[in-house]
């Protein structure tokens, strides 16, 4: 045999190992599949998964039906919305300007928006900064707008929607409040100092660096015949929709994709793939950066959990009317793993645990132990708290008397401009904090879209009751994206500052 017939007999054979040891590695999750053709015949319409090991793929497959008036089966190139799972996503695209020293973590994020800023109601506006943004701790309220392409409603522009709720109700670092707003600010930050939209920037300078070549964050859904349309519980299709901002919610991708961007998350270096900023940049990324919680820990963009072993794990999930995604790495073993749905089932949680536990992974992300339950005694309040606060909800188109009663057990009596004094059974009073369900509405174009109920959350700052009011609009009511949309409150002790009185 020739030397030159040898080498290629050789290589064959080599290749013919990589084949068969990428084959037994996908046999190993023979129970994961039969776990999600369960969850198929249960009714969710596809689910497609990608798993990572030492900087390969070891397995990925779609399952289901990816759109069902097309009979296009799910694979895993199929694009998917990722919901939340947009945000690492974001803060990659983020961390890739502070690499090449265009923007700075720890500078107000101010001084990358244009002529429509963030407003600090309490706090100094100058710190709330890119990294308080990125770890949801600058004090933004929630925010979320949706709009599907069969309503007369279509998104605003960027500076539009920062002028209308962009208002500062908590000091900048003082507390953890998961906003998706804020990456939709720090998405405006991103273009305006790249110069380019947020759309290009991502492809140029995240998507195509990494060869995620199934992977895309413009607005509109992507002209193309693999991508997952959306479905409800009961199987049937949900209109396309989109939001005020992509870089929170709206990015599509698909489960090999999600891999790939994991595994350079992971350090690891992958044909195809450039390094977009320093292993150190990445650790900037994933390290602790504020307690939220139940939740676990926050970074920038990512959660940190342990398993009841302490092993680590890196991760964020999402959840939207009509899909669900998930994107966990575990750093020690050097996996990561993708799951994508166009179903917004909770099954997703039951294959990304069984996922996890094939590399020791035993999840622990949704203990209940900090919650509240129905049976747990009142909680304590700040004697500060008791008596009449009177002041005003602003909105864009006025302000709106309100006025609550804290009573000496606790009860909240509440009157919201010309409607009825009403005792609010729902209230919950904390510390030097109140949150309750107010009847009444808001008047403005953006809250009369739908059928909204009104959550008022304020914190005693000084002499001063501060917060929102927001209108919530959760999915699935009227069968549409659910919104969330916060206008800023402030009230003094009555006799202080004017306004109605119960």
């Amino acid at each position: 045999m020739s030397m030159h017939r040898a080498m290629i007999v050789s290589l064959a054979a080599c290749g013919l190992l990589v084949v068969a040891q990428q084959g037994r590695a996908a046999d190993s999750f023979d129970d994961v599949r039969a776990a999600i053709r369960k969850e198929i015949d249960g009714g969710v319409a596809s689910v497609a998964v990608a798993v990572a090991q030492n900087g390969k793929i070891v397995w990925e497959q779609g399952f289901g039906i990816a759109n069902k008036e097309t009979g296009r089966q799910a694979d895993p190139s199929t694009m998917y919305v990722l919901a939340s799972v947009s945000k690492p996503i974001t803060s990659t695209g983020m961390m890739r300007l502070v690499d090449g020293g265009r923007m700075q973590l720890d500078a107000p994020i101010n001084d990358y928006l244009g002529d429509a800023k963030l407003v600090a109601i309490v706090g100094d506006i100058r710190d709330a900064t890119v990294r308080r943004i990125a770890n949801h701790s600058s004090g933004l309220p929630e925010h979320a707008m949706s709009f599907h392409l069969d309503e007369p409603y279509s998104a605003p522009p960027a500076d539009q929607t920062i002028r209308r709720y962009g208002h500062i109700v908590a000091p900048p670092g003082t507390r953890w409040k998961y906003s998706n707003f804020g990456y939709g600010v720090l998405e405006t930050a991103i273009a305006r100092t790249s110069g380019q939209s947020f759309g290009d920037y991502m492809r140029e300078e995240v998507f195509l660096p990494l060869g995620m070549k199934r992977s895309s964050a413009y607005p509109q859904r992507p002209v193309d015949d693999n991508v997952a349309a959306r479905y409800r519980r009961d199987g049937s299709r949900i209109t396309d929709y989109n939001g005020d901002f992509v870089g929170y919610g709206g990015i599509y991708s698909s489960a090999h994709d999600l891999a790939r961007f994991g595994m350079f998350h992971l350090k690891n270096k992958v044909s195809g793939s450039k390094r977009l900023f320093s292993d150190a940049r990445v650790d900037e990324l994933h390290a602790a950066s504020y307690d939220s919680g139940w939740w676990g820990v926050y970074g920038l963009g990512w959660f940190r959990s342990t398993s009841s072993e302490q092993q680590l794990m890196v991760w964020h999930a999402g959840a939207s009317y009509g899909t669900r995604a998930f994107l966990g790495l575990l750093p020690d073993r050097n996996v990561a793993i993708a799951v994508v749905s166009n179903s917004d089932t909770e099954s997703i949680e039951t294959i990304r645990s069984a996922l996890l536990a094939k590399f020791g992974y035993q999840e622990q992300l949704w203990s209940a132990k900090d919650r509240s339950s129905p049976n747990e005694p009142a909680p304590s309040f700040s004697e500060q708290l008791r008596g009449e606060w009177t002041g005003l909800v602003h909105t864009y188109r006025g302000n709106v008397p309100l006025v609550i009663n804290v009573g000496a057990d606790g009860a909240v009596d509440a009157k919201l401009g010309l409607g009825p004094v009403a005792r609010i059974a729902n209230a919950r009073v904390k510390d030097l904090s109140i949150s309750a369900e107010l009847p009444g509405s808001i008047d403005t174009d953006d809250a009369r879209r739908r059928r909204n109920a009104l959550q008022l959350t304020v914190n005693l700052y000084g002499e001063r009751l501060v917060g929102d009011l927001g209108t919530k609009v959760p999915w699935p009511r009227e069968k549409v994206a659910g919104d969330f949309v916060s206008h800023w409150v402030e009230l003094r002790r009555s006799g202080s500052s004017a306004g109605a009185t119960l």
